[in-house]
């Protein structure tokens, strides 16, 4: 194995922490454009965040409009069904109503054909008499 002198060694050191040095060194310009950089990133960032936050709201006032359109929905449903159970109600009474009526009808149509034909025999039994 070979042996390195002390100035070898020192040569060794200085390149290696000049090296060291250029590469961690960075220039006043080059620091100014990262921190504007990092700037306009977080200014987007927050942008972004403000954004995400405005549509968390709306996402959060259309499902409250969803529940509500679903509550109001449900409720024409019922009432639907309640009306259209007492139409039918109404309808039945109403048929019944109207086979009552026709029953009548019928009913006082033969008493007043009874009554047409008594008259007519009445009618026939005076003019033989006369």
């Amino acid at each position: 194995m070979k042996t390195h002198s002390r100035c070898d060694l020192f040569l060794i050191i200085s390149v290696l922490v000049a090296v060291l040095f250029v590469q961690g060194c960075v220039t006043k310009e080059r620091y100014l454009m990262q921190v504007s950089e990092s700037q306009v990133l977080t200014d987007q960032l927050k942008e972004e965040q403000q954004k995400r936050g405005d549509l968390e709201k709306e996402a959060v006032g259309l499902k409250k409009q969803i529940e509500d359109i679903k509550t109001e929905l449900m409720d024409t449903k019922e009432n639907a069904a309640n009306t259209e159970k007492s139409l039918r109600r109404s309808l039945a009474a109403r048929k019944q109503q109207r086979d009552v009526a026709m029953q009548m009808g019928a009913m006082i149509e033969r008493s007043l054909n009874q009554e047409i034909q008594r008259l007519r025999d009445e009618l026939a039994k005076i003019k033989r008499k006369r």
